[in-house]
């Protein structure tokens, strides 16, 4: 989600796209006694997410479910996004 969008005065622009999404613990809190199928997938996600970042050297040192997001997507045969907010450059 983050792009580098140019360059000015020696400093690196990025930017990160507005995401319309519920975070997890409001999702969580909507959806009390669901079956745990949709929970698992959204941890794999998110220790998915991690793997990659850390790969990448970004490291994530106090992830919250606040800053879990998840949204509906047409896009992905799980039918949900998840993305990760907070992660330290």
């Amino acid at each position: 989600l983050l792009s580098c969008t140019g360059e000015q005065d020696g400093s690196v622009l990025l930017a990160m796209p507005f995401v319309d999404a519920e975070n997890l613990a409001e999702h969580v809190a909507k959806r009390p006694g669901k079956t745990p199928s949709p929970s698992l997938q959204i941890v794999r996600e998110i220790a998915l997410l991690l793997a990659a970042s850390h790969q990448a050297g970004l490291h994530h040192l106090a992830l919250r479910p606040s800053q879990v997001l998840i949204r509906s997507s047409t896009e992905t045969e799980r039918g949900i996004s998840v993305h990760l907010l907070g992660l330290g450059l």
